[in-house]
């Protein structure tokens, strides 16, 4: 299952976590890895390097976010969330996410 927390200060994401793998057919044709993984690593390369930490690795990516008010980046992470959303809503069995307000 892949997991997406999601962390937020002020209504802002400041951590946007995707961990794990779909599992919903074999290795190479899993269309919701697929999917969730060409988001990712779209959203990945569209933000720049000032404010944020991105760590990408195969089965996960963590996006920590230092400049809150970047509206850019906040543009982007609620973008990633409303298309992983789509996925998980279409796909509940194998994607879970988690939002959390601190």
């Amino acid at each position: 299952m892949i997991h997406v927390t999601i962390r937020r200060k002020q209504q802002l994401i400041y951590v946007f976590k995707v961990t794990g793998h779909a599992l919903s057919a074999p290795y190479g044709e899993d269309l919701v890895c697929a999917g969730v993984s060409a988001i990712v690593t779209g959203a990945a390369n569209a933000f720049d390097s000032k404010g944020i930490r991105i760590h990408l690795q195969e089965g996960k990516a963590d996006f920590q976010v230092d400049d809150l008010e970047n509206k850019h980046h906040q543009t982007i992470l609620e973008l990633m969330k409303i298309q992983l959303k789509t996925i998980s809503e279409s796909n509940p069995k194998y994607i879970q996410m988690n939002e959390k307000e601190d």
